[in-house]
């Protein structure tokens, strides 16, 4: 398994005037070699960048490919049914679980409606700046969705991811993988945060509001 700079598609230009590449995993099954991007090396990378990372790299691996490189490995695991690789599992299933939580709660913010028509936070509905093209009328008050109990969780989760970065803690880019996980350690970790930083009844709110978009 090997993480390598895609230079055979067509890069893009940058501000800079560099060529920037996306970054891809390639494996084998049973002598066949499998592609596919890598959907935790988000940033395009140049071939100087790429080189430098490979001279940084010479005699280890980064924590991020190594992460990457376990969630790939299970996920080969459960999507070879009767002996046959299935790529459509796979990808599905490799791109659900390196969502992060983060990405979850912007996907939200991008489709809520006008959450509820309250004078006390109907100034945060009208300052907001949905894409239109999915809005979400679900996403509403009565199911449980206001936009201010959703900028206090998002204000949470960034607060705890930038924690977590000044220690190289991989917990903080919040996976799915790691959030579903059954050793739970991304979920305490947060939730220990949480108790941390809110009292009792925004804490509920928080576990509540999470429920509700099936994160709890």
């Amino acid at each position: 398994m090997k993480h390598y700079l895609n230079t055979e598609l067509r890069g893009k230009v940058g501000a800079d005037g560099n060529v920037y590449f996306p970054v891809y995993i390639r494996f084998s099954i049973n002598s066949q070699t499998y592609k596919y991007r890598s959907q935790l090396v988000r940033r395009p990378l140049s071939l100087k960048d790429y080189q430098r990372l490979e001279v940084m790299y010479e005699n280890d691996i980064s924590i991020l490919l190594d992460k990457e490189r376990e969630i790939v490995k299970r996920v080969v695991q459960t999507s070879i049914i009767d002996g046959r690789f299935m790529q459509k599992k796979f990808k599905n299933d490799f791109i659900y679980l390196c969502l992060s939580i983060i990405d979850i709660l912007q996907e939200v913010e991008m489709s809520m409606p006008i959450t509820k028509w309250d004078k006390n936070s109907l100034n945060w509905d009208l300052f907001a700046t949905p894409s239109l093209e999915r809005i979400d009328l679900d996403l509403n008050s009565s199911n449980g969705i206001e936009r201010i109990t959703h900028l206090q969780l998002m204000s949470a989760a960034l607060k705890y991811q930038s924690l977590c970065a000044k220690s190289n803690n991989l917990n903080g880019l919040m996976l799915r993988y790691d959030w579903l996980n059954e050793d739970g350690s991304l979920k305490n970790e947060f939730f220990a945060f949480l108790d941390h930083e809110m009292n009792k009844s925004e804490r509920n709110e928080m576990h509540e509001y999470m429920r509700v978009l099936k994160m709890n």
